[in-house]
């Protein structure tokens, strides 16, 4: 049974994995093989601590998603208003302290983790 990270992850790496193209609830459903609730949230929670961005075009009348740095000039949804920005803010501080080079940080900030 994968948890709620594990599935974030997932989304994550497919997300890398498909660059500027992204991804909608729907195609991550069938990826995931997860229902329409369970996709909609994950991305909506990613969303909401800014790991990936949501772009103002639709495919097929679904919002599409992007990895952070691959919206190409894209127009973007802001996040929600409830996002601890300080707290998130904290936390990648925290992160690229813990690493022993630029690239790593680099690579950190480019994965949203």
């Amino acid at each position: 049974m994968s948890t709620t990270i594990d599935k974030q992850d997932a989304v994550l790496a497919q997300m890398r994995f498909l660059s500027y193209y992204g991804i909608t609830w729907k195609e991550l459903g069938e990826h995931l093989q997860v229902h329409h609730g369970t996709a909609s949230g994950i991305l909506s929670k990613l969303h909401d601590e800014g790991k990936v961005v949501r772009l103002k075009e639709k495919r097929r009348n679904n919002s599409v998603y992007v990895h952070p740095g691959y919206e190409d000039g894209r127009e973007t949804v802001a996040r929600s208003k409830n996002v601890d920005e300080a707290a998130l803010r904290a936390q990648i501080i925290s992160d690229i302290e813990g690493l022993s080079s630029i690239a790593e940080a680099i690579a950190v900030i480019r994965e949203g983790k």
